[in-house]
């Protein structure tokens, strides 16, 4: 789970392995420790619910807004020629193209954005 953001901070901003590793470790660490805590063990961290939050933010709001953004990305930014590519280089029986794009650049981005609306509607009753 971390590999992905030390590797960034080492690649993109020259940063020691030992640095990147330790900040982001202790983050996540900080970041845990309420939600470890939330069941039991110190009064502070069970009066709020910090694990079902950190549940339902990152179990179901993140997760449909980096589908939306992947979604974005590689239907309008990347481009769906350069995935049509990519996708050839390692299956040559792809014969789904005409469903795939339409469903990448319009069906699962309207279907993502519902969710999110129920979502929202759901929390606010």
């Amino acid at each position: 789970l971390l590999e992905v953001p030390v590797a960034y901070l080492v690649d993109e901003r020259e940063w020691s392995r030992k640095k990147a590793a330790l900040i982001v470790g202790s983050l996540s660490f900080v970041i845990g420790v309420p939600a470890a805590l939330s069941f039991g063990g110190m009064n502070i961290f069970t009066k709020i619910d910090f694990f079902g939050k950190f549940d339902f933010i990152f179990g179901n709001i993140s997760l449909a807004v980096g589908a939306l953004l992947i979604c974005v990305f590689v239907g309008y930014v990347w481009g769906v020629k350069n995935a049509i590519k990519e996708i050839f280089s390692g299956n040559h029986k792809f014969k789904i193209k005409p469903l795939w794009v339409f469903s990448l650049k319009f069906l699962s981005p309207l279907a993502i954005i519902f969710i999110l609306i129920f979502i929202k509607k759901l929390v606010s009753g």
